[in-house]
């Protein structure tokens, strides 16, 4: 074991990539159960407010998180605010009731509202 870790530590980086492609237990059939699957909608009203549901599927072998996840969101100008709740498919699951809140900054929209006139300053506005 003390052997596998220091060869490990000695792959370059291009070596060290394309070996991560083959070291789960059980070859390449241990690297096929490592995928996880997602899958989701979205709707957005008006590009401001949006409501959002998914399913997220992990191998039993390798985790077996199973949970649906609903969610809403909104945009204000470059800022938005995103919440989640995740519902599992079992009791046992260590995301049951978790609330995911996450913060964004739309930097494609900021450089838009520059670019409109010339460096912003006064005569720029945020877009909506």
């Amino acid at each position: 074991m003390q052997r596998i870790d220091r060869e490990r530590q000695q792959q370059g980086i291009v070596s060290g990539i394309f070996s991560s492609f083959n070291d789960a237990p059980g070859g390449f059939k241990g690297e096929l159960q490592e995928i996880n699957l997602h899958g989701g909608m979205e709707y957005w009203y008006d590009n401001k407010i949006a409501a959002r549901v998914g399913y997220f599927y992990e191998n039993p072998h390798t985790g077996a998180r199973q949970y649906l996840s609903f969610g809403l969101g909104a945009q204000l100008s470059v800022f938005g605010v995103d919440g989640t709740y995740l519902v599992p498919n079992s009791q046992a699951n260590p995301l049951a009731q978790t609330i995911r809140v996450s913060l964004h900054f739309n930097l494609n929209k900021l450089a838009d509202a520059f670019d409109e006139k010339g460096a912003g300053g006064t005569q720029g506005t945020l877009p909506n």
